[in-house]
């Protein structure tokens, strides 16, 4: 990111150019001195927009304009001096669709191929397959834990083996005290 600002005099438009793979955000505008009046605009292909009326009471206006590169843009105004200010971000739907990445400094790397619909596919088929091994490692681990009935029944079982006589010994019945 990058700053932008401009101060606006009377009577004269400013050309703005956008650097490939750029694009302008226009966030504010402010009477240069903090008194008068003036109204900013901006022109777009030709066509004019009014983007603020300034005056004492409200000498600054907040703004979120955004300008692509390769658009005809001009500002100018009507009145006293006003200061418009921003920054120049990268383009990023641009930047991506035409195969490029940024990579940790803002530097541009291309990539050796683009992403295809095969690509899309494969990936698609990626995904698809370790759900399916997510799918029967879960119901492997749920086959392998015991249920309640055998639960119940491993609890019965040990309950009767207590009751069996020892070697030598009377069959004997422990209670359970609690």
């Amino acid at each position: 990111m990058a700053f932008f600002g401009m101060p606006l005099k009377p009577g004269k438009a400013y050309n703005v150019e956008i650097p490939r793979k750029k694009r302008l955000h226009v966030t504010g505008a402010c009477l240069a001195s903090g008194k008068g009046m003036s109204t900013v605009s901006v022109r777009v292909e030709g066509k004019n927009f009014t983007v603020a009326c300034l005056n004492q009471e409200n000498p600054m206006c907040s703004l979120d304009l955004i300008f692509g590169h390769g658009q005809e843009l001009a500002f100018f105004m009507d009145g006293d001096e006003v200061h418009i200010s921003g920054c120049f971000e990268l383009d990023a739907d641009q930047y991506f669709t035409q195969g490029m990445a940024i990579d940790e400094f803002g530097d541009d790397e291309e990539y050796d191929e683009e992403f295809t619909e095969e690509d899309d596919e494969q990936l698609q088929a990626a995904i698809a397959e370790l759900q399916k091994q997510k799918d029967d490692a879960a119901k492997k681990a749920k086959e392998s834990k015991p249920t309640k009935s055998k639960t119940k029944t491993k609890a019965k079982r040990e309950e009767s083996e207590s009751e069996k006589p020892k070697k030598g010994g009377k069959k004997i019945k422990r209670s359970k005290k609690g």
